[in-house]
């Protein structure tokens, strides 16, 4: 058994002897879970007003009535996926911090490091362990996002649901596993574990909630609810012909946006749930070569923090320094 197998292996009995993954997938699920039953409720209430709309037309009237809402069951997990990319993003930061912070605060590090093992291995090691155990995690809360669409929800799911919801929690698994390594980087280069904990948060802050919610401002047709061209009856073509005129600004806009991981799993993740209406019941193809640039950026992004953290394994101080 290779040394990486063996560190990957401790990573996970560390995280199950912890609780960490208990406490974990209890928490996600939960937060899935009722997410899903408070937007169920909230389709219930819609369907509730429109029947009562409709009662209130007469035979004619009903021809030209609005649309009936339509329950896309994949879209009741739209807070779910928010719950995994600002919580989850924290969660994996602290549980990639608590790696190696418990290696240093224990000792094991420079034990080891006196065996005929490498920095670099042990790294490596930790990230396959860490991806391994996010997997579980992962696996988990999908099985219990789809047992929630499927009673809290009231929803019925085809084999093409189950295939987008994988591919969303695939993402989930990448994305995390970006903020489990990016605290292994910082946590091994820092020699104080308050000025990782202080970057971490930090750069947690900027990249999963500052920058996101700087793009939507930016955005017109989110400053009202169901879209501002909506509201106005504005046609999807006419939409289309004034945002030419904004060019500039969206491109801005965007380019803001794109560079936040967090953005980018998002917009994957919704684009595959059918949460975003243009991609609701398109194929899987399509919605691949639409968001084709967005899921290599988070793959290379992911890789390029992982490739840094090797190369700061190298460092002779990496792993040896203790928190004062």
């Amino acid at each position: 058994m290779s040394n990486i197998t063996v560190i990957a292996r401790k990573e996970i009995g560390d995280a199950i002897r912890s609780r960490q993954m208990l406490l974990l997938v209890t928490f996600l699920s939960l937060a899935i879970l009722i997410s899903v039953w408070v937007a169920s409720a909230s389709f219930g209430l819609k369907m509730t007003d429109y029947n009562a709309y409709l009662s209130a037309l007469t035979p004619q009237q009903r021809l030209q009535a609005l649309t009936r809402p339509q329950l896309f069951p994949l879209t009741l997990l739209r807070s779910g996926i928010e719950y995994l990319e600002i919580l989850g993003a924290l969660f994996a930061f602290i549980i990639g911090f608590t790696s190696i912070s418990r290696e240093r605060s224990r000792g094991t590090s420079l034990l080891l490091l006196s065996r005929p093992i490498t920095k670099r291995e042990i790294i490596l090691g930790k990230i396959f362990g860490l991806f391994a155990i996010w997997s579980v995690i992962l696996a988990i809360i999908y099985a219990a996002s789809v047992g929630a669409i499927l009673t809290v929800g009231h929803g019925q799911l085809g084999a093409i649901d189950y295939a987008r919801l994988l591919i969303a929690f695939v993402g989930a698994d990448i994305y995390l596993l970006f903020w489990s390594i990016f605290a292994i980087a910082i946590t091994s280069r820092m020699k104080q574990f308050a000025s990782a904990i202080l970057v971490g948060i930090t750069s947690w802050l900027v990249v999963v909630l500052v920058i996101p919610q700087i793009g939507d401002t930016m955005d017109p047709d989110n400053q009202v609810p169901g879209g501002l061209f909506a509201s106005l009856g504005i046609l999807k073509s006419n939409e289309i012909s004034i945002l030419s005129h904004f060019h500039t600004f969206d491109v801005l806009r965007n380019g803001l946006e794109v560079t936040s991981i967090t953005k980018l799993f998002e917009r994957v993740a919704f684009a595959f749930l059918g949460v975003k209406d243009k991609y609701n019941q398109a194929s899987l193809s399509t919605v691949a070569r639409a968001f084709g640039t967005s899921i290599a950026a988070i793959l290379i992004l992911t890789i390029l923090v992982g490739v840094i953290t090797m190369m700061i394994s190298k460092n002779e101080e990496t792993l040896k320094r203790r928190s004062s």
